[in-house]
Order: C-alpha cells, then structure tokens, then sequence
C-alpha cells in the first residue's frame, strides 16, 4: 500500500495540504512569526502548533517548565476536548 493512502482509501495528502501546512503557516514554523501581518499573527497564537513552537522556542533559551505551564494546560486540554468530541462521534455513529 502507498504511503500517501490510509485506512479504506482515504488519501492522506489532501489533509496534510489542506490542514497541516497552512497551521505550520500560520504558526510561524515555516518563517518568523513576527514577519507576518498582525492580523495573521492573532489568527496564529490560537493554532496549537504555535503553541507547541513557543514551548520549544522558550526551553531552548534555557527557561524552565514554569515559563510553558500555561501552553501545556492549554494543549493537554485541548486533547481532551478532540477526544471527547471524537468518542461521541464514533460512539453515534456505531449506534446508528
């Protein structure tokens, strides 16, 4: 099986360029994140990839965890609100 398809079929590649790439945009992994316009730069800070950057960005200056707690929060709640959204989902739609 080719790597680009997944599950029954269902491409990879058209999720990677519709949703990956254009958070990494956004996000400032691609360029500096002050390069972009503020209007950018506001819709990028709720992107969880800017958050995971910052976190990286902030230990790799030598700051401790006590600097990312907030981002971490954010992340761990985040996932939790994906998982429920996803276990509801999934749950419906094998009761149907």
């Amino acid at each position: 099986q080719l790597p680009s398809k997944m599950g029954k079929g269902v491409l990879v590649t058209p999720t990677v360029h519709g949703i990956v790439v254009p958070c990494c945009m956004l996000s400032g992994v691609f360029w500096d994140f002050e390069v972009m316009e503020e209007s950018l730069q506001k819709i990028g800070s709720f992107i969880p990839t800017r958050w995971v950057y910052v976190c990286i960005e902030n230990l790799q200056n030598g700051n401790d965890l006590n600097g990312i707690k907030i981002y971490l929060g954010l992340m761990i709640l985040f996932s939790i609100i994906l998982f429920a959204i996803s276990f509801t989902i999934l749950k419906f739609k094998n009761e149907i």
